[in-house]
């Protein structure tokens, strides 16, 4: 904008030498102009300023300095700057908004609004241990397997699960100590005491065993391996399902 300013202000003057240097300290600007793909409501408009004035004899050249560097008109130009925006009756130049900006907030308020009704709601109780943040989830790739769809959502495979809908006739685990819920296979199942320790040591490397099962920090991918690792239909070999129609 204070290019865009100072060529106004050029353009107006009553010069016989229409020959003129700005000197910028916004390196990000001058890129901008140079870069044909960029075409942002700014940059646009010094683009066709800049050619409008060529074509009335204007010779026009915009040139870097360095900022902070002891440059006297650099120098005056920012204490000017800092003096117009304490100024609460001086008349706004800008007003516009990127598309960009308007895109972030728009997405920021929506993932605050999901993470209200995430947090208010009752159901999904077993994935909201995994995924408590909104945020973070999305900034995940996930390979949903099988394994994991089970454990995350407590759907499947479990012989909890499994009993619930009188498929199996019994929920405990065949480690015989427990039934066998989504925590069980995680935390305690005997038969998995190999696997679960190997994930516990690769853990610790960087993390402490987690207290909770929030997968959105650095547990994702030590957890994921363990949990895919679990053979589900051996360590449940031995029950048999009977359909009675």
């Amino acid at each position: 904008m204070a290019i865009l300013k100072a060529l106004d202000y050029i353009e107006n003057k009553q010069m016989t030498d229409k020959t003129a240097t700005i000197y910028t300290d916004s390196q990000i600007t001058l890129e901008k102009l140079r870069n044909s793909n960029i075409h942002t409501y700014i940059i646009e408009e010094i683009r066709r300023k800049l050619i409008g004035m060529k074509n009335t004899g204007w010779n026009i050249t915009l040139r870097w300095v360095k900022a902070h560097a002891g440059v006297k008109g650099n120098e005056l130009a920012d204490t000017l700057a800092k003096k117009a925006a304490k100024d609460e009756t001086m008349i706004e130049s800008y007003k516009r908004v990127s598309k960009s900006v308007v895109a972030r907030e728009l997405e920021e308020d929506s993932i605050r609004k999901l993470q209200r009704e995430w947090t208010q709601t009752t159901k999904g109780r077993t994935t909201k241990d995994f995924f408590p943040d909104v945020a973070e989830r999305l900034k995940m790739k996930i390979n949903l397997t099988q394994n994991l769809a089970a454990i995350v959502t407590g759907r499947g495979k479990t012989r909890a699960y499994l009993q619930r809908f009188k498929i199996i006739e019994n929920a405990t685990c065949s480690c015989g100590k427990r039934d066998q819920t989504t925590d069980h296979p995680i935390f305690e199942c005997e038969l998995l005491t190999k696997e679960r320790n190997r994930m516990k040591s690769s853990i610790s490397q960087t993390n402490r065993w987690p207290t909770n099962k929030d997968l959105t920090g650095k547990l994702y991918k030590n957890f994921t391996k363990f949990i895919n690792e679990i053979t589900f239909e051996e360590i449940n070999a031995e029950e048999t399902t009977t359909i009675k129609f």
